[in-house]
């Protein structure tokens, strides 16, 4: 009973600092103080509001629709380790395993389904949620569907993916711009040379057959029976993972035109898709369509955060994702019930798809990160990975914060801010301070950091 009233008092308290945050202005404040009470809010709220009876996976929306939506648990995963990264706390661990564990459950009691592309999207969550908890069911996952999302390869095409089992002349932006992030994030852990190739040989095809190679815009899809691509549909999601899948092959190869490729897409976005400092506003499907803008968000945040880009390129992502968060948070949000609206420009109502509400939490967890320094196990931010809001963290703080002893070896700096890092606990021992992003801390650094101090910038 003390328990749960301790976790009363702290929602109740982060929501009393939303309101403060009202009354007070949200300039005074940095993003994570801001952004903060509301990602929590949200995550208690959907949590409480979609979960399905029986506690397996979240339903279709608030409103007694129970359908299983498997590629929506599968990002469910992957929001609900953006709140653990945040947290570090084991509830949301327990969440993101019954959830695992539910949507095999719920899906025959096997891992791999129909769709090449659900499997792709489970599979990174997999990925991502091992290197971060260690836990080898999500390992076990994540293998069971890479060797099924295989068998959907086709030679004549690159290598590339068929939309679904039942689709052999169909091929999809939205199955293999997933599977290129996979595959390249795989071979950083296993080493396994073939999954890098694999990764390379679908982005040959996917910029070829997919990408227009003036704008970077991303078409829907190929359809081999009929030599048509659809070049109509052109979706935030797969923008957003073309993005990602640039910046991933670029961060293992080192080969500037992957950068290139994903900035040119970036920059389509920019410049087509930003709407009074929205992105993506003029989306406001719901179903499937309610997921597709935070994926795109998904990614451009990490282009911001980890590309080697010029800093006024940087500036521009990290202003536009700030006031398209600020927009979510002000208008698309109902702080009566805590849902999340479809169109961002409109405030949510009494009814809200599970899509939709994911969208909305990928928006405010990334943009609670904001001004926060980020610390990875590997080299070129790879590895597991955690997020510190400006501080003084000694060896035990960090451990708490996911960081092991001795084990940084890249960080991502806000820009304006520092990181001074000893080689002791406690800030003793032999220090050095960074102000950009390091994607090697160097060999004098690697592997040796102990205790650090994160120092924000003057202005928020």
């Amino acid at each position: 009973m003390e328990k749960k009233k301790s976790t009363e008092r702290r929602y109740n308290s982060h929501v009393f600092c939303f309101l403060l945050l009202i009354t007070i202005g949200y300039e005074s404040f940095p993003q994570h103080a801001m952004y903060t009470p509301v990602a929590d809010a949200l995550q208690a709220n959907t949590h409480t509001t979609f979960l399905s009876p029986d506690g397996k996976y979240y339903l279709h929306n608030n409103a007694g629709n129970a359908f299983f939506n498997y590629w929506w648990q599968a990002h469910g995963v992957d929001v609900l380790l953006d709140a653990y990264l945040r947290t570090r706390n084991d509830v949301y661990k327990q969440r993101m395993k019954n959830l695992l564990l539910g949507t095999k459950d719920k899906n025959g009691g096997l891992y791999p389904t129909h769709y090449y592309d659900d499997m792709a999207w489970l599979a990174i969550a997999c990925l991502r949620t091992y290197q971060n908890t260690n836990d080898a069911e999500y390992m076990t996952a994540l293998q069971a569907l890479w060797l099924d999302m295989k068998k959907g390869q086709h030679a004549e095409q690159g290598g590339a993916l068929q939309w679904n089992k039942d689709a052999p002349y169909s091929f999809n932006a939205c199955t293999n711009g997933p599977a290129i992030i996979f595959a390249t994030r795989l071979y950083r852990v296993n080493g396994n040379a073939q999954d890098l190739q694999t990764a390379r040989n679908i982005y040959t095809w996917m910029k070829g057959a997919l990408v227009d190679p003036v704008t970077g815009a991303v078409w829907d899809s190929y359809d081999a029976s009929t030599n048509h691509t659809n070049k109509d549909w052109i979706f935030s999601y797969n923008v957003g993972t073309w993005i990602g899948a640039g910046l991933e092959l670029y961060k293992v190869t080192g080969e500037q035109v992957y950068l290139d490729d994903a900035v040119k897409t970036a920059e389509y976005a920019m410049t087509n898709r930003l709407y009074n400092g929205v992105l993506w506003a003029n989306e406001t499907g719901d179903g499937d369509g309610g997921l597709f803008k935070g994926i795109f968000l998904r990614y451009l945040d990490q282009l911001a955060r980890e590309g080697n880009i010029p800093a006024v390129t940087r500036d521009r992502y990290i202003h536009a994702l700030k006031s398209t968060a600020q927009k979510v948070n002000t208008v698309a949000i109902n702080k009566n019930n805590w849902l999340v609206n479809k169109d961002w420009n409109v405030t949510a109502g009494t009814v809200t798809d599970y899509s939709t509400q994911l969208s909305g939490m990928m928006m405010m967890e990334f943009a609670s990160n904001l001004d926060k320094a980020f610390f990875f196990k590997d080299y070129n931010y790879g590895g597991y990975t955690s997020a510190l809001a400006p501080g003084s963290y000694t060896k035990t703080q960090l451990n708490a914060m996911g960081i092991l002893d001795n084990d940084i070896s890249s960080l991502t700096i806000p820009k304006g801010y520092t990181v001074t890092v000893y080689v002791n606990d406690n800030f003793s021992g032999s220090s050095t301070t960074f102000t950009t992003n390091s994607s090697f801390v160097g060999s004098a650094w690697n592997d040796r950091i102990s205790s650090l101090i994160i120092r924000a910038a003057a202005t928020p």
